[in-house]
């Protein structure tokens, strides 16, 4: 059977140890936040691609394409090994993928968005490396298992939600407004035929997270 109260001692457990490291829980915030944001509006992918192209075939080689960087990615973790400045690479890894969504919402010709989607994906394996590392060396042995279940499951419920509100926001309110009055202030950033308000989500998306 499941001691319930026995979980729930370990997780509080876990959290008056972070309570304890403001620098540390203000990481994990972070990458909850980060985790939101880009979970619902990647998931808008192969929809996006397919009305940005128009083509099957050129959006399957663009989907390619974005696995083939977070493949390079994971390369690129697995040659270098140990990576020092972890912070460092973690926050311009995100400078790039917040750029990178810039590009990709505003993007038409296919080239570019393959490669904003290529150099998008790139930095994410490694930040999870990264993020990973930095727990394991931050956190004593004892507490690990307790942080690293507020940091997954904190993650879960940040895709989740962003699943969530992403297609609300998609499907009731942006695609919809796409070529209406109110439009024309987005028209010239993002297009005004259909799959605009996604590229204006993912647009927003990529200057939120330059902001953070």
């Amino acid at each position: 059977s499941i001691d319930y109260d026995k979980g729930w001692q370990e997780w509080k457990a876990g959290f008056r140890f972070l309570s304890k490291n403001n620098l540390l829980l203000t990481f994990l915030i972070y990458m909850a936040v980060i985790n939101f944001l880009l979970n619902g509006p990647l998931s808008l992918d192969i929809p996006y691609l397919l009305l940005r192209t128009g083509d099957e075939k050129i959006a399957s080689g663009l989907l390619a394409l974005m696995s083939l960087g977070a493949f390079v990615g994971a390369g690129f973790v697995a040659m270098r090994g140990k990576i020092h400045r972890r912070i460092m690479v973690i926050l311009i890894g995100g400078l790039l993928t917040g750029c990178m969504f810039l590009v990709f919402g505003t993007a038409r010709q296919a080239w570019i968005l393959g490669t904003s989607l290529f150099l998008l994906m790139l930095p994410l394996p490694i930040g999870n490396t990264m993020i990973i590392s930095l727990l394991q060396n931050k956190t004593p042995p004892d507490l690990q298992g307790r942080i690293f279940s507020i940091y997954f499951q904190s993650g879960y419920v940040g895709s989740t939600a962003s699943f969530l509100l992403t297609g609300k926001l998609v499907d009731h309110w942006l695609e919809p407004s796409v070529g209406s009055e109110r439009w024309f202030v987005w028209s010239r950033l993002v297009g005004n035929e259909p799959g605009s308000g996604m590229g204006l989500l993912l647009f927003v998306t990529g200057l939120v997270i330059l902001l953070l």
